[in-house]
């Protein structure tokens, strides 16, 4: 399907959940933005994270990669990426080298403030392929997800990784692009049980993550952390270009709260030389 996405779901869920102290409060799924909008922060949200104005005023790629705690890969600010100015970290995938399956990428990492959410609204804008103005690797509006001659060879988008004792992978939550192709959008890791297993889209048309190269794409992920280890009452939507195309309630997410983030972390042997445009990343407490 080469639409990218054209329908809407709407469910609303009330849930009950255990804080740290051991109280016990009850936290509503956020209510459902207008069809065809994203979800924004209320007037009561909480900003974690927030770089629409920060790297809109960046003027140097080492000011822009210091909005993040860490930096890998090779990124770059651009200050068109789109023709009007609007600036964009670039990251450059250099292209296999035509033997080797291994991955490459580059990662984003910010931690989140304390205390840590339990309930998690993540947002970011991407451009896949080099646009005219942007600077970078590879043909323009030119991109592969996957590799033909690596197997599963794909990218991870975000990852997610929770308040954890030694700070590990211990229910991470995992956004991936996996191959073969077509690419196969969904949500994995967990590293715990019970686990929700991987979680794929249920909700409207089939999103194409080929077919939205060359395009400026609006990526909002919503968690909800479970009310202890054994619970089944956590949640996790996903909204593309303001269409629902996630929408999973009263599901084992692991309870620990959400202490960083990192993306888009690995590309296993990207098929050319090509890059990649992130900008607006911001994350919520609603």
């Amino acid at each position: 399907m080469n639409t990218l996405l054209t329908a809407w779901l709407v469910t609303g869920v009330l849930i009950t959940q255990s804080a740290c102290s051991g109280d016990t409060v009850q936290l509503t799924l956020p209510p459902l933005p207008p069809p065809g909008t994203s979800p924004t922060p209320g007037p009561g949200s909480r900003i974690l994270f927030d770089t629409r104005q920060s790297l809109q005023a960046a003027t140097s790629s080492a000011a822009a990669v210091a909005l993040f705690d860490e930096v890998t890969g090779t990124w770059n600010l651009t200050t068109n990426v789109d023709g009007q100015g609007t600036h964009a970290l670039r990251l450059d995938h250099a292209g296999w080298d035509g033997v080797n399956c291994t991955d490459q990428g580059g990662m984003l990492l910010k931690g989140l403030p304390t205390p840590s959410p339990r309930q998690l609204f993540l947002q970011w804008k991407l451009h896949l392929g080099r646009t005219v103005t942007g600077g970078g690797l590879g043909a323009v509006g030119s991109f592969q997800i996957t590799n033909a001659a690596c197997g599963n060879a794909g990218a991870k988008r975000m990852l997610v990784l929770r308040n954890v004792g030694d700070l590990g992978g211990e229910g991470r939550v995992d956004y991936v692009w996996a191959g073969p192709a077509p690419a196969n959008e969904h949500i994995e890791g967990w590293y715990t049980s019970p686990s929700p297993g991987n979680l794929g889209q249920n909700a409207g048309p089939a999103f194409s993550a080929e077919a939205s190269v060359g395009t400026d794409v609006l990526y909002t992920l919503y968690l909800q952390a479970a009310s202890a280890p054994s619970a089944s009452d956590g949640a996790v939507r996903m909204w593309i270009n303001g269409v629902l195309i996630m929408e999973y309630v009263n599901i084992p997410t692991g309870h620990w709260a959400f202490h960083r983030l990192q993306f888009p972390t690995t590309f296993r042997a990207p098929a050319q030389a090509q890059s990649e445009y992130y900008w607006d990343v911001l994350a919520w407490e609603p």
